[in-house]
């Protein structure tokens, strides 16, 4: 039922209908949805989602009480500071469990592959996933030095992220720097990209905008060439 519910809502949403009303029950029924999900242990972190329809409800309650209000910028400049507060607070976390010596844990992220690699060769069957996370291990640690310096750029990449709010093209630096993060974690730590990293990409980068601009300006292009 409540998939049903969701659908309907997120028709409602792609035509932008009723809009503050739309995202506040979006809120509630992902809140229940993946809350209900994740208490089974099944943890995807995707609140990021839940969150993100919060404060566009926010942005369209006060476009209804003023009207004046700026809706176009506000709705998509909350959800842009929810997801720098989320990747900066993942910073804060690092730092408050272990402090700076954080990028000195080479030797535990080493259990972390074999731990990973593990869970898929129980899950699937897979021998040579046993073999790849030993090998990855035991670069880590020959590589100790260069792994510190990973470690620290994903850290400061972390805590400074709030510089994405400040104009159009540090956000564009930094949903590429972020992807390469997202992407090294996954290469060596067999961790998929996190459920945070689909709405960072639309909402720094906005890739259907370049779309759209790029298939207008082949679009010139011939016409003016033929």
């Amino acid at each position: 039922m409540l998939y049903c519910i969701l659908l309907v809502l997120s028709v409602l949403y792609l035509l932008e209908k009723k809009m503050w009303l739309t995202t506040f029950l979006l809120f509630v029924i992902s809140c229940i949805i993946i809350t209900y999900h994740e208490s089974s242990g099944m943890a995807n972190h995707a609140t990021v989602f839940t969150v993100l329809f919060a404060v566009q409800s926010i942005a369209y309650l006060q476009k209804r009480l003023n009207n004046s209000f700026d809706l176009s910028f506000f709705r998509v400049q909350y959800c842009l500071q929810i997801i720098v507060a989320m990747y900066v607070l993942a910073g804060i976390s690092k730092l408050r469990a272990s402090g700076i010596s954080w990028i000195n844990s080479g030797e535990l992220f080493s259990l972390q592959v074999v731990k990973n690699y593990s869970f898929i060769y129980f899950a699937h069957g897979k021998e040579a996933a046993i073999n790849e996370g030993n090998r990855i291990a035991q670069q880590l640690i020959d590589y100790n030095l260069l792994l510190k310096f990973f470690l620290a750029s994903s850290l400061v990449l972390e805590l400074c992220c709030f510089v994405a709010l400040f104009s159009a093209r540090l956000r564009t630096l930094y949903t590429f720097a972020l992807l390469g993060m997202h992407a090294g974690i996954k290469f060596i730590m067999a961790i998929p990209f996190g459920v945070i990293a689909p709405p960072m990409v639309i909402f720094f980068l906005n890739p259907l905008y370049w779309v759209i601009i790029a298939f207008e300006k082949t679009r010139a292009f011939i016409i003016f060439n033929r």
